[in-house]
C-alpha cells in the first residue's frame, strides 16, 4: 500500500455477488492484506459519507448523497467513451465533479483534498433539481403532491 494513512472503504450493493466481485478483484491483485481497506456490502452509506473526507464513485446515487452532505466527489472520467451524456446524471454540473483519468490523478487529488472543487451554486441547483430543494421540506411537498393527485382523481 502506497498510502497506509488513507482509510478506504469500498461499499458494494447488498447482494452477495456484488461483494464477491470486488473481493475477487482484490484477492487477485494483492499478495498481502491491507489493514486500511474494508470491503463491505452492509455498512450504512449515510454513516460512511458523513465520516468521509471524499466520496469516490461512478453512476451511483451515493454521489448525490455525498453532495447533499457537503462532501466532495471524485469520479472516473469515462466521458470520452460515451456518444452522449444521457447516462450522466451529473452532466451540466461539472463544477461538482472531480474527474480522474488515471491512478496518478486520483492519488494527487487525495493528497490535496483541500483543492477539490464543489461549486456551491451548482450544488444548490443540482440538489434542487434532484430533490426539490435543501430546505428540509421534501416530505411536505411530497404530501401536498399526493393529496393533489388524490383530489384530481376524485
Amino acid at each position: 500500500a502506497r498510502h497506509p494513512d488513507f482509510h478506504v472503504t469500498i461499499k458494494t450493493k447488498a447482494a452477495a455477488h456484488y461483494l464477491d466481485y470486488v473481493q475477487n478483484i482484490y484477492l487477485q491483485s494483492q499478495t498481502r492484506a491491507l489493514a486500511n481497506l474494508v470491503i463491505t456490502n452492509f455498512a450504512n452509506a449515510a454513516t460512511l459519507i458523513s465520516n468521509s473526507a471524499v466520496v469516490i464513485g461512478f453512476d451511483s446515487t451515493v454521489l448525490a448523497e455525498a453532495l447533499a452532505a457537503g462532501r466532495p466527489i471524485i469520479r472516473p472520467d469515462f466521458r470520452q467513451y460515451a456518444a452522449d451524456s444521457s447516462w450522466d446524471f451529473l452532466a451540466g454540473f461539472e463544477g461538482l465533479v472531480n474527474y480522474v483519468k488515471s491512478y496518478d490523478d486520483l492519488e494527487q487529488m487525495l493528497l490535496e483534498l483541500a483543492r477539490l472543487k464543489m461549486d456551491q451554486r451548482q450544488r444548490e441547483e443540482f440538489l434542487t433539481k434532484l430533490i426539490g430543494g435543501t430546505d428540509g421540506q421534501a416530505s411536505v411537498r411530497a404530501e401536498q403532491e399526493i393529496i393533489e393527485t388524490i383530489n384530481d382523481f376524485r
